[in-house]
Parts: C-alpha cells; sequence; structure tokens
C-alpha cells in the first residue's frame, strides 16, 4: 500500500499540470519550429536523398524545389540508370540515362507524368507539411484525443 501511494499521487500530478493545447496552436508552435523565418512559400533549393533498400543497390536523388516558379525536379541515379522527371508549371518531361522521352518509350520505361506528379507532391508535402497544413482551406479541429492504430 505505500508503494502504491506515490504511485497514485505522482499520476494525477502529471494529469493536472499537463499541457492542454488546441489544434490550431498546434500548428502555429509546429509552423515555428520548422519555418522559423516564414519562407516555405519562397523556397527555391536542391538537396539531395540517399535510398538504401535490401537486396537492391543504393538510389541517390538530386531533387530541385522551386516553389515560387512552380519548379520541381528529381534525377534518380541506380546502378547505371539515370532516370528525371520534370515538372514546370505543370508541364512534365521525362527523361531515361539523358534522352528525353516521348509518352510511347516513356510508358516502356515505366515512367509517366502521373509519376512526376507523385514525386513532386510527395517531396513538397513531406518538407513542406506544416505550412501547408496551413492553407486556408484546412481548419485545425480542436477535439483532441487518443487513437490506437494498430489495433
Amino acid at each position: 500500500m505505500k508503494s502504491i501511494l506515490p504511485l497514485i499521487f505522482l499520476s494525477t500530478a502529471l494529469t493536472a499540470f499537463s499541457q492542454s493545447i488546441t489544434a490550431k496552436q498546434l500548428l502555429k508552435n509546429t509552423i515555428t519550429y520548422h519555418d522559423p523565418n516564414n519562407t516555405w512559400a519562397n523556397f527555391n533549393g536542391t538537396f539531395t536523398v540517399v535510398m538504401s533498400t535490401p537486396n537492391a543497390s543504393k538510389r541517390t536523388s538530386n531533387i530541385s524545389i522551386n516553389l515560387p516558379a512552380e519548379y520541381f525536379n528529381i534525377e534518380a541515379k541506380r546502378d547505371t540508370t539515370t532516370t528525371t522527371y520534370t515538372m514546370n508549371k505543370g508541364k512534365c518531361k521525362k527523361k531515361y540515362n539523358g534522352k528525353i522521352l516521348d509518352s510511347l518509350n516513356a510508358k516502356a520505361k515505366n515512367m509517366s507524368c502521373d509519376r512526376a506528379t507523385h514525386y513532386k507532391n510527395y517531396y513538397t508535402y513531406l518538407y513542406g507539411l506544416p505550412m501547408k497544413l496551413k492553407r486556408r482551406w484546412h481548419k485545425p479541429k480542436s477535439k483532441r484525443g487518443k487513437e490506437n492504430i494498430y489495433g
């Protein structure tokens, strides 16, 4: 009984002093941390991602994003193969080992403008998610709760 009393006191104290934060405040805090100078809307930069997977050689992707110019480019190299997807103001270009592909040749290489759009959305959302959530159309719910994701 003596060891249970401090445990009950501690859990009650932690519950009483825990933070209560709204969804809007959480989003604001997240953006302040990830984009303190509010520069994401003007992002223009290049970065490299190296991906390794079991039973495959590494893939090195050089990614360029220029949000004001609506430009996205990803050049991925694996072994001797280089694939390049470019989205420039909604227009798509695909290259395979440096050669521009038409839609027929691109299909044979399993390349498409849908995949280019997917890569653009993936990388701009991955690195800019908190700022994307700030858009006017997104209204964070004030309701908080716990969810059991894995059953």
